[in-house]
């Protein structure tokens, strides 16, 4: 199964939808903000505290990193496994259970 997002770019006044079609491998998770995820405020500034500002940076960096971070605790952990598991992305040394 291929999972497809339809990203609307644009609505014009006359109400036409300007669409682009993205799937699992074309999407550029590099250039895709953490800011995008539906993540708490906490798990968010966690990761930026580390350096991780994309969502492709994110699945660079373990679960052992993460915990090393103040204030990323075992739920800021299942936060970020959970929003990436949606989208088929995993942590850097996991992978699909």
């Amino acid at each position: 199964m291929t999972k497809v997002w339809l990203d609307v770019i644009e609505v014009d006044t006359y109400g036409v939808w300007d669409c682009q079609v993205r799937t699992q491998d074309n999407v550029k998770w590099d250039s895709i903000s953490i800011d995008q995820l539906d993540l708490s405020v906490r798990t968010r500034k966690g990761l930026w505290k580390w350096g991780a500002k994309s969502v492709g940076d994110t699945t660079r960096l373990g679960a052992g990193d993460l915990m090393s971070l103040h204030n990323f605790g075992e739920t800021s952990l299942e936060e970020l496994r959970g929003v990436l598991a949606i989208r088929n992305l995993f942590l850097k040394g996991e992978g699909p259970k």
